[in-house]
């Protein structure tokens, strides 16, 4: 029963997005459960874990500690659901997202809670109704001079991570500049088997795997320094830095062996499909974030299933060259926002928040939940988890995603933009980067820009 209530509110919502959200707005009971909104789904495989169930497991021992009962539910869709849920009135209590331009929005109006300052974190310097993110929170400058978090992250990703198939590499070294990589590539072009795993489709925004292989090329290329001005808006898209990225990614679409496998396929297989593709050894190198990894023990391995650290590894992206671009890494986060003024919900997501909270979802997960702060000798880490956990800890700086930091029109141009790319990837990526300096320029774009900082 815990689940229905939640079930038919954002069932409601969804129906409200393609119909009249003006008709949709209704009351709430007063003394209903906490409501979580979150991106985490059943994927309806009885008996088979998902990315949902740990999570549940640990509002479970919440509910059981605090005599509180807690409806979660997940949606891809999940800007498009609290956007129509906050415009009715009808605001889940706590709300997590990997992309903060919503939540950066709800913080300025007024309508997220404040929330104290999270552990390890220093509030930045800002001028009033200003608003930066780190990986460790989104904050605002009210007019009275305070600045506060408005969300705080939960749970973080590598995305500076490069996956293989130990066996594939077997006699070869592991990449550590650019000119070693595309070396790679070459030798591992071999008849039927790509170099490169290629999937640009999502259901929530495709193109996103595009985007984060320009992103972490700028990050090792130019350096985090570089790499925080662009997403604060301060550097233009079609000369310089940023330019120079891009091109670096054009070239390794239109370079022989990359473009054997044919991208332009890319644009129809979905990033978990390339995954699967990299398992069955169609592909042998793919750029992608550590929550893949989880997918991956659903491949058998002989009589068994796929062994952490022997049938997959994965390598840190590697460096332009020599010497460079080593001190940073490129993350994801999921981040938590309280919307109601609910005592209870904000207990529940200081808890969530804690790092005791986050050493339980690491055991519930098997060791698929990471963050800078988590121990790699945890006991659930296998040995790619420990790898993933190290580079979080030790590898540097870390960056968030540059297009879940960007204002909504200007992130959803980059993905479009660089599905075009892919799409053609002969054409001159020039009038591209233009389109997105000329969108970059607009007073909406400014009014809506975050100022991101690299954390140590």
């Amino acid at each position: 029963m815990r689940r229905q209530a939640l079930t038919r509110t954002l069932a409601a919502v969804l129906i409200c997005v393609s119909a009249v959200p003006a008709g949709c707005a209704g009351p709430r009971d007063a003394d209903r459960a906490i409501v979580v909104l979150g991106p985490w789904l059943d994927n309806g495989a009885p008996g088979e874990d998902d990315e949902r169930d740990p999570f549940r497991r640990l509002l479970d021992r919440y509910e059981e500690d605090h005599d509180v009962t807690i409806d979660y539910e997940g949606t891809r869709a999940i800007g498009q659901a609290v956007r129509s849920a906050v415009q009715n009135g009808t605001p889940p209590d706590i709300v997590i997202m990997p992309n903060v331009g919503d939540l950066a929005y709800y913080a300025r109006e007024g309508i997220s809670e404040p929330l104290g300052t999270p552990d390890g974190a220093n509030a930045p310097a800002l001028t009033p109704g200003g608003l930066a993110i780190d990986n460790r929170a989104l904050w605002h400058r009210s007019a009275d001079g305070d600045t506060r978090a408005y969300a705080v992250m939960l749970k973080t990703d590598l995305k500076s991570a490069v996956w293989y198939r130990p066996a594939d590499l077997a006699g070869q070294d592991i990449p550590r500049t650019w000119p070693d990589f595309l070396a790679l590539t070459a030798t591992l072009a071999t008849p039927g088997r790509a170099p490169l795993c290629l999937g640009m489709s999502a259901p929530s925004a495709p193109g996103w795997p595009g985007t984060d292989w320009v992103e972490d090329l700028l990050l090792h290329q130019a350096g985090p320094d570089v790499y925080q001005r662009w997403v604060s808006g301060e550097l233009p898209w079609a000369t310089g830095e940023v330019a120079a990225a891009w091109n670096t990614w054009t070239d390794l679409l239109r370079s022989r062996p990359v473009a054997a496998s044919q991208p332009r396929r890319a644009l129809l297989t979905g990033f978990g499909d390339a995954g699967d593709a990299l398992m069955r050894g169609e592909c042998a190198l793919f750029h992608q974030g550590s929550f893949i990894a989880g997918t991956y023990d659903r491949f058998p391995a002989g009589d068994d299933t796929a062994r952490p650290g022997a049938d997959y590894a994965f390598f840190p992206t590697p460096a332009a060259t020599t010497g460079t671009g080593k001190d940073a890494s490129e993350v994801s986060a999921d981040f938590a926002a309280l919307l109601t003024d609910s005592p209870a919900a904000a207990s529940l997501l200081r808890y969530l928040h804690s790092s005791h909270a986050r050493d339980l979802w690491v055991t519930e997960s098997s060791g698929a939940i990471f963050g800078p702060d988590v121990d790699p000798a945890h006991a659930r880490y296998d040995a790619v988890g420990r790898a993933v956990a190290t580079e979080l800890r030790d590898g540097g700086r870390l960056c968030l995603d540059a297009s879940d930091a960007m204002p909504a029109a200007l992130s959803g141009a980059f993905h479009q933009a660089v599905l075009e790319q892919v799409a053609d990837p002969a054409r001159e990526p020039e009038p591209l980067l233009r389109e997105l300096d000329t969108l970059s320029a607009t007073d909406a774009v400014a009014a809506d820009r975050l100022r991101l900082t690299c954390t140590d």
